[in-house]
């Protein structure tokens, strides 16, 4: 789902740039070129993280969740567990009270095969 909604952003900055480019010197048509893509980049989601193994069996992991246009500033924390073959994550988003992501919590179950 990132890979695709990355994709979509990147094809419509391209695309609005070469009309920015194409486009005559008219300011008004300029205006909408930069207002269209400045929307663009405003509905990026940025998330940034760190994860640190010790061994191969235990990692710690953090991070940060932006998105500008659904107001969301999170940060997020996770452990993750693996042993023969199974795996078991841990991940939990905080938040200011009242927001539908604050603490939110989420597992899954891996297995090797």
């Amino acid at each position: 789902v990132v890979k695709k909604n990355l994709r979509k952003d990147v094809d419509i900055l391209f695309n609005s740039y070469k009309e920015f480019k194409n486009s005559s010197d008219n300011p008004d048509d300029v205006a909408r070129i930069k207002a269209a893509y400045q929307n663009e980049l405003d509905k990026l989601v940025h998330n940034i993280g760190l994860e640190y193994w010790y061994s191969s069996y235990f990692a710690l992991r953090m991070g940060y969740l932006y998105d500008k246009v659904g107001k969301i500033n999170n940060p997020t924390f996770g452990v993750g567990l693996r042993f023969a073959g199974y795996g078991f994550d841990f991940g939990y988003t905080s938040g200011q009270p009242g927001h539908p992501l604050a603490n939110t919590m989420r597992f899954s179950l891996n297995i090797e095969f």
